[in-house]
């Protein structure tokens, strides 16, 4: 199933948003991308690809990013309505990707706590 034109330019620009805050929350730790792929198990040139918006992450690994980067995993993720904070536009954004019950999946994955850090 081909994906229209206006979704795949949102779902490329939900991308390279992530990557920006990844990077932003890299640079506070002054973490090399060495140090964070060594961290999160990818290498340098997956971080810069993620950070740049060109490689896709799995949720699993945003998870990782955000516990390493001592942030919440919803501060990861842009909003992507004007004037709203509702991290559920995650979901909408992809609505042309995914099915009904991966979106409410999104939701519940994006909305939840992050994990606890390890000690």
């Amino acid at each position: 199933m081909r994906i229209a034109k206006a979704t795949e330019t949102r779902v490329s620009h939900l991308y390279s948003e992530v990557g920006g805050r990844i990077k932003a929350a890299r640079g506070r730790l002054a973490l090399t991308q060495g140090e964070l792929g060594a961290r999160v198990g990818l290498t340098r040139t997956s971080v810069t690809n993620i950070e740049a918006g060109r490689q896709k992450l799995l949720l699993h690994t945003l998870y990782r990013m955000a516990e390493v980067l001592q942030v919440p995993v919803v501060d990861l993720l842009p909003e992507l309505t004007r004037g709203t904070d509702d991290r559920t536009d995650v979901a909408r954004a992809l609505s042309g990707a995914l099915t009904p019950a991966e979106q409410e999946w999104i939701v519940s994955v994006a909305t939840a706590p992050a994990p606890a850090p390890e000690t």
